[in-house]
């Protein structure tokens, strides 16, 4: 393969700094919490804490057995192992990419993204369970591609 023949792959690193998302549950959007994430000096880490309204309402519940229902912060990093993915907490690191979406992921956004990146960067409608990332204005914090969507199982409703 000649070198124009090969693929081009944007190649960045994550913008040092904080970014954050706020959780919300399914389609009705039930606001559980935020997600704050900072990139320093090559540490990747984390902080979630529930909503006051989530923790309060009959219907609020923990996310994962690692972070109890309550007021106090939850804080992870990749520090301690070394893996960037364990800056995230466990309940949202299944709500990333598996190892070829990452791949995928990289290939369309360029290499040496954050663990908040792959994160947030996945299309929110095509996410596996019912966990929605957003930004402050109650948006699906994605790349905004508009990926083919698959309508023929449609005919079978």
């Amino acid at each position: 393969m000649s070198g124009a023949d090969q693929p081009t792959v944007r190649r960045t690193r994550p913008a040092p700094g904080q970014q954050e998302a706020e959780i919300h549950l399914g389609n009705s959007l039930l606001h559980v919490g935020k997600l704050r994430f900072a990139f320093e000096r090559g540490r990747q880490h984390s902080g979630f804490r529930y909503s006051p309204a989530w923790t309060e309402d009959t219907r609020g519940f923990a996310l994962a057995p690692d972070l109890p229902l309550g007021l106090a912060p939850f804080f992870t990093s990749s520090g301690r192992s070394g893996d960037q993915r364990d800056s995230l907490p466990g309940a949202f690191q299944d709500a990333a990419p598996d190892a070829w979406g990452r791949m995928l992921m990289e290939r369309l956004h360029g290499a040496g993204l954050s663990e908040f990146d792959m994160l947030t960067l996945s299309d929110d409608t095509t996410r596996q369970g019912a966990l929605r990332f957003c930004d402050g204005r109650m948006q699906a914090r994605s790349s905004g591609s508009r990926w083919p969507r698959c309508n023929w199982l449609a005919r079978w409703d």
